[in-house]
């Protein structure tokens, strides 16, 4: 089993990773943060976490700050095969089509994305699309895959105390 812990546009509240990451503290193998700030993640690298970056539309990264960032993530987690982005280059805020056409290309299970700050989750024409919402607000979500399966998709909330 592989749970995969969901982030997007944290846009500098790093202190409500630190709170998500100590909530699930060994619940999780992989951290996504979605874009929008991915530098965030600095210190959880240094740390050693399994953590995938991806560029969002407001990513300002340094020149002397080197991450392992990307516009998209496309990789196999437990037999399941996903794509993760942060949505703006396929105009998510005003539609999903761009972003269907390009997942049904790729022949992926499970698409993350974030940009609209709105959580949401759904399947189409086979495909899971799973968006945490934004961080920054204290949005965020889990998927659990399993065998080549997506078992378990959760939409949480994380409040300024927990």
């Amino acid at each position: 089993m592989t749970r995969l812990l969901v982030i997007s546009d944290s846009h500098g509240k790093v202190d409500r990773i630190y709170d998500l990451v100590r909530k699930h503290i060994g619940e999780f193998d992989v951290l996504f943060h979605l874009g929008d700030k991915a530098y965030d993640m600095l210190p959880f690298l240094e740390d050693g976490y399994s953590v995938v970056l991806i560029k969002g539309n407001m990513e300002t990264l340094a020149s002397d700050v080197s991450l392992p960032v990307d516009w998209e993530h496309l990789a196999e987690y437990d037999g399941v095969k996903l794509l993760a982005t942060h949505g703006h280059r396929y105009s998510v805020h005003s539609t999903l089509v761009f972003l269907k056409k390009h997942a049904l290309h790729l022949g992926v299970s499970l698409v993350l994305f974030g940009h609209t700050h709105e959580q949401a989750c759904f399947k189409e024409d086979g495909i899971t699309y799973f968006n945490p919402g934004a961080l920054q607000d204290g949005y965020y979500g889990i998927v659990h895959l399993d065998k080549s399966a997506i078992t378990k998709t959760e939409l949480l909330f994380l409040p300024d105390r927990w």
